[in-house]
């Protein structure tokens, strides 16, 4: 596996940031973020995200979600299973983008910014998976 950081005009890689309440008072609350986005085999479009909170300096996942990124204008859009959707625009290595809620309310503004560490595709186990190796 190389070390090379992924192209910028892709959203591939880790994400690390800010994602901000829009929405006070509400049960909303500030949190540090990092983002996952892998490829899925065989698309050109679509990718998977997956959003962890930083909490006492331990990640936390929030979950994974198929999204769908569109080149021409740099937009990834990650629709969530309870009606919000996650909408970022990419612009070299910075990740902007909102969660906006069901009835158009938008909840959270997420900034992020490209980390080194790059994820694998989706699909494909690492080097310690194929050897049972279960350590992290």
């Amino acid at each position: 596996m190389s070390s090379q950081a992924p192209p910028r005009n892709t959203p591939v890689g880790t994400w690390r940031g800010d994602s901000k309440c829009l929405v006070t008072p509400s049960a909303c609350r500030d949190e540090d973020s990092v983002y996952s986005i892998a490829a899925i085999a065989q698309s050109q479009t679509k990718l998977t995200l997956t959003a962890n909170k930083i909490v006492a300096g331990r990640e936390i996942s929030m979950g994974t979600s198929e999204c769908s990124f569109l080149p021409d204008t740099h937009v990834l859009k990650c629709p969530l299973p309870n009606g919000t959707t996650i909408r970022f625009e990419l612009k070299a290595d910075s990740l902007n983008g909102t969660m906006t809620l069901s009835d158009g309310t938008e909840w959270r503004k997420i900034t992020l910014r490209r980390t080194r560490k790059s994820p694998p595709e989706v699909g494909k186990l690492s080097a310690s998976a194929h050897r049972g190796d279960t350590r992290t």
